[in-house]
């Protein structure tokens, strides 16, 4: 049974591990809504040649009307008074005020809502760009470790994460007979029983 497993743990390890995927260009016109709620990433290639490869789930197109701030900090509730962690997406309706701050040396965003509440993230922990241009597009990279906001204009190409046929086709097939060859070598093999 356990020659079963590995053979099949094999193959899934095979096939994972000689990345069976690719970036290919999106070609003019191609909706690259289409790829943001799968599980394959988007590759950024902007203006001055830095890559940004990042899961297409975390991308969102946003423009300075639907702008929100996105982050992780700390959400404190003026009513309760109490102070839990935060992390996600404020809409601009819900957003109050927002002011920088400095202490101890440390730059921090201010964001009070309308629900009585004042957020604080570090610098580095959100994005938030009050001077937006009016009618320009920007990518939203909703990544808590490092959020960025891009505007399409510093975009000079975008990739998108395919599976490569060509190479998953043949890998399988391998991984297949190597699989079936184990099943037979191992039906084959003594039990270790002493027979009388």
């Amino acid at each position: 049974m356990k020659s079963y497993i590995s053979a099949i743990l094999i193959h899934n390890l095979l096939l994972q591990l000689f990345g069976c995927t690719s970036f290919r260009p999106l070609e003019n016109g191609e909706d690259v809504n289409n790829y943001i709620k799968s599980s394959s990433r988007i590759n950024f290639i902007l203006n001055n040649n830095q890559a940004i490869t990042v899961k297409a789930s975390k991308c969102k197109i946003i423009t300075q009307e639907d702008f929100i701030l996105f982050g992780k900090g700390t959400l404190n509730n003026k009513i309760s008074r109490e102070s839990t962690p935060f992390s996600g997406e404020i809409s601009k309706i819900s957003v109050d005020s927002t002011k920088y701050i400095s202490v101890d040396s440390n730059e921090y965003l201010v964001c009070w809502t309308n629900r009585m509440e004042r957020i604080s993230f570090e610098k580095g922990d959100y994005v938030f760009d009050s001077n937006l241009k009016p009618d320009s597009t920007y990518w939203l990279i909703k990544d808590y470790n490092s959020p960025q906001l891009i505007a399409v204009n510093e975009i000079s190409k975008m990739e998108v994460e395919e599976i490569n046929l060509l190479a998953t086709i043949p890998l399988a097939i391998v991984s297949l007979a190597v699989i079936v060859g184990i099943i037979a070598l191992a039906k084959n093999l003594p039990t270790g029983k002493v027979l009388p």
